[in-house]
């Protein structure tokens, strides 16, 4: 019996049902059917993928307490739930625990528990455990380790930090690896520099490394800040075949285009999102919008907006799309639009749906009219 139980268990991990799993090994436990580390690991795996480190820490309790010693892989499916919910300090306490069973942590330890603490951009403790790492003799650093690193620093507003880093890793030879490159051109991306995040494109081509759709959309964020519509749409033109836009991207080049008052292009892209069959969602319809109307092209925003209305697009609903639509409508000086788009949203979603923005814009309609 407990060979089935732990045949389904593994399943639930691999499926990624890890209440499932749990109930499974509870069930082991009211049948008397005698769990065995085997049991364990594969119920903290599922834990590991669904980032439920509460559970996971209290699996290891139950281990300990049933005379089942934990192993590095049990730890590490620990540490891994850990990473997965940004649980820094736990992840701190289970490394404790893994020393404590008298094991010496592992590059993967290190990992998680460093990824755990950059989910939440909390970088000193990241620098601690990677200097650690560098300084004693358990387990050197890999490309993950130092991506972690790196996009705690820019999480954490210290984009400069992390380009460092990055520099001193390739100084040493140690950038090798995607993750890192992606790493480190979104940080130039985070710190708005475009001429960095586009120069780094292209040194992680030429090194053979394909930049990753996180990495793209950093330099496309980049040059949306700088205002560099061509730039971004070369960018967005390298893309394929080899990585497949999402909305994020097209919304950036939206906003770069936008800046510069290339609002003809702007519409194209959009175009081209809708015609690559990618649902935009509302940051991408409240940027187009508000591009439109920044190139006092009003009643272009306005169409749109009622067409994609009409059509029960639920982001058209939204406060922050209604919200560009009062500001297009404030730029008529359309005080009575405005204020019906303001009334429809609270009316659909309740007062506290429309934003200031929405309600600032109005107030600018109403002033625009000279009432």
């Amino acid at each position: 019996r407990a060979a089935s139980f732990n045949v389904a268990i593994r399943s639930c991990a691999h499926a990624g049902q890890p209440a499932t799993a749990m109930a499974l090994l509870r069930r082991m436990q009211r049948l008397d059917v005698p769990r065995s580390l085997l049991s364990f690991n594969a119920a903290l795996g599922a834990l590991a993928s669904a980032g439920d480190a509460g559970t996971a820490v209290r699996v290891l309790d139950w281990m300990e307490a049933e005379g089942v010693a934990p192993t590095l892989v049990s730890f590490n499916h620990a540490l891994s739930a850990c990473a997965q919910s940004a649980q820094g300090e736990e992840g701190m306490a289970v490394l404790g625990r893994l020393r404590a069973a008298g094991l010496t942590p592992d590059v993967v330890s290190y990992t998680s528990a460093i990824s755990a603490f950059s989910r939440a951009g909390d970088v000193p403790p990241v620098l601690g455990l990677i200097g650690a790492m560098e300084d004693g003799d358990e387990a050197e650093p890999n490309g993950w380790t130092w991506a972690a690193t790196i996009a705690a620093c820019e999480r954490g507003g210290q984009w400069q930090q992390a380009l460092a880093l990055f520099a001193g890793l390739r100084e040493a030879g140690g950038a090798a690896s995607e993750a890192v490159w992606n790493a480190a051109i979104s940080a130039a991306g985070a710190g708005a520099q475009f001429d960095v995040a586009v120069r780094l494109l292209e040194e992680m081509r030429s090194a053979g490394f394909q930049p990753g759709l996180r990495a793209t959309n950093a330099a496309l964020k980049a040059a949306a800040a700088a205002g560099e519509g061509d730039a971004a749409l070369t960018l967005l033109s390298r893309m394929r075949p080899e990585l497949a836009p999402d909305a994020i991207s097209y919304t950036l080049v939206v906003n770069a285009l936008g800046r510069c008052g290339m609002w003809e292009a702007a519409l194209g892209v959009w175009g081209a999102m809708l015609d690559a069959g990618i649902e935009p969602d509302a940051p991408a319809l409240s940027t187009l919008l508000r591009a439109l109307t920044a190139a006092n092209q009003t009643d272009t925003a306005l169409g749109i907006f009622d067409a994609a209305h009409g059509a029960g697009w639920r982001i058209a609903r939204t406060s922050q799309a209604v919200s560009a639509a009062i500001d297009a409508a404030a730029a008529q000086a359309d005080a009575r639009r405005a204020v019906a788009l303001l009334g429809a949203l609270k009316t659909e979603r309740g007062p506290a749906a429309a934003s200031a923005g929405g309600y600032r814009g109005a107030i600018e309609a109403w002033a625009g009219a000279g009432e």
